[in-house]
C-alpha cells in the first residue's frame, strides 16, 4: 500500500503545477523508498534507465534545422500557400493530416512527422492562416485551441499508427512483456487485434476536427 505513495506526490505535483520532471523524479523516489530500496538502488534504476533510452534526445538535433528554416521564412511560405487554398479549412486540414500521418507511420515512416518537424513549423501556421483567412482575428483562446488541437492530431495518429507496423518499438514491447508472463504471440497477431482500435480512432478523432469548421 505504500508504494502507492509516489502516485499521491505525482498526482500533488501536477496539481500545484511544479516540474513535471522534478515531479516524476521525486514520485519516483519516494515510490522506492516506500517500497523499501535504498537511495543507492533507486538512484542507480534511474541512471540505467536513463542510458538505456538516450537515444531520444536524438530529436533535439532536427530543433536547430527548424530554427534555420522558420528564420528564412518557412512559415511565412506556409501562411502564403495557405490563403491560396480557397476552400480549405483548419478542421479539414486537421483530419487530412490525421489520415496521413496514421498511414504514413502505419508503413514504418513514423519520422515525417512528429511535434517540432511538422506541427509547430507548418501544420499550425497553416490552420491559424486558414482561421483568419477572411478577415479574423484569432484570439489567444482561439490561437491555443487550434494549435492544442494540431499537437493532438499528430500524437493520435502516430499512437495508434505506429501499432500497425511489426518494426516498431511499441509491438516489440507488447510481444516482450507478454512473452515474460508465457504469453506469445506473433507480431501480425497483435497488429491484426491493434487494427480495429487504430479505425475507430481514426474516425472519432477525424470526425472531432472536422466539428471545428463548424
Amino acid at each position: 500500500m505504500l508504494s502507492l505513495v509516489g502516485l499521491a506526490v505525482l498526482i500533488l505535483g501536477f496539481i500545484l503545477r511544479f516540474n513535471p520532471l522534478l515531479v516524476v523524479v521525486a514520485a519516483g523516489v519516494s515510490a522506492g523508498i516506500a517500497y523499501g530500496a535504498s537511495i543507492v538502488d533507486i538512484i542507480s534504476s534511474v541512471g540505467k534507465s536513463f542510458s538505456n533510452s538516450r537515444y531520444m534526445g536524438f530529436i533535439w538535433l532536427s530543433l536547430p534545422l527548424i530554427c534555420l528554416l522558420e528564420k528564412r521564412g518557412l512559415r511565412m511560405a506556409v501562411k502564403n500557400f495557405a490563403t491560396k487554398m480557397r476552400f480549405a479549412k483548419a478542421g479539414k486540414i486537421l483530419a487530412s493530416y490525421l489520415f496521413i500521418r496514421q498511414l504514413s507511420t502505419a508503413v514504418g515512416l513514423s519520422s515525417l512527422g512528429g511535434q517540432a518537424q511538422m506541427v509547430r513549423p507548418i501544420l499550425v501556421p497553416m490552420i491559424e492562416s486558414v482561421s483568419s483567412k477572411d478577415g479574423k482575428k484569432l484570439d489567444d483562446r482561439a490561437r491555443d485551441n487550434l494549435r492544442a488541437k494540431a499537437a493532438s492530431v499528430d500524437n493520435v495518429a502516430a499512437f495508434f499508427g505506429e501499432c500497425l507496423f511489426v518494426g516498431m518499438p511499441s509491438i516489440l514491447l507488447i510481444k516482450s512483456f507478454l512473452g515474460n508472463y508465457g504469453i506469445y504471440m506473433d507480431p501480425i497477431a497483435i497488429i491484426v487485434w491493434g487494427l480495429p482500435t487504430a479505425i475507430v480512432a481514426l474516425i472519432v478523432h477525424g470526425y472531432r476536427m472536422l466539428l471545428l469548421d463548424k
